[in-house]
C-alpha cells in the first residue's frame, strides 16, 4: 500500500500532462495535441530502448545479465545434446543440428588471449597516467 501511495503521489500530477519526464529521455506529451492513436504511436516511436539507466541502474548492470543469459543458453544447448544415442532418429537429428550449431559458434569465437605475456607487457604502463586504462583493457582481455 506504501508502494502504491508513492507512486500515485509521483506521477498524480499536473506534470502528468504536461511534459513530466516518465522515464530518461522520455517526456510525456501534452494530451490536448494528440488523440488515442497518436499517443498510441507517440510511444512506439519516442519510447528510448531499454537499457538498465531507464530502470535507475548502473549501465554496467546489462554486462552481468547479458553473461548470465549466455550462460544459461550454453548450458541449454549443452544439456539437449548431452544423454544417450539410443534414441529414435529424431532425436538424433536434433542432437546433430544442436552440435552443428555449437561447433559454428566455437570455430566463430576468437582465439582466447595469453594473459601471461599481455600482464608481463603492460606491468610497466600501469604506473603512468594511462594505468587505469591498462587495467580496463586487461580485465577485458581475461
Amino acid at each position: 500500500r506504501r508502494t502504491c501511495n508513492t507512486y500515485l503521489q509521483e506521477y498524480q500530477q499536473n506534470g502528468l500532462f504536461h511534459e513530466l519526464e516518465l522515464a530518461p529521455g522520455f517526456k510525456s506529451p501534452n494530451p490536448s495535441d494528440f488523440d488515442y492513436d497518436a499517443y498510441i504511436k507517440y510511444t512506439e516511436n519516442s519510447m528510448p530502448p531499454e537499457s538498465p539507466l531507464l530502470f535507475g541502474m548502473h549501465p554496467n548492470a546489462e554486462i552481468g545479465f547479458r553473461t548470465n543469459s549466455t550462460e544459461k543458453l550454453f548450458f541449454d544447448i549443452l544439456a539437449m545434446g548431452g544423454g544417450s544415442d539410443g534414441a529414435g532418429s529424431g532425436e538424433g537429428s536434433q542432437r546433430n543440428a544442436v552440435r552443428e550449431t555449437m561447433t559454428y559458434i566455437q570455430e566463430r569465437l576468437p582465439e582466447e588471449f595469453e594473459m601471461v605475456s599481455l600482464s608481463l607487457k603492460a606491468k610497466p604502463l600501469l604506473e603512468g597516467p594511462a594505468g587505469p586504462y591498462i587495467v580496463v583493457a586487461l580485465q577485458e582481455c581475461s
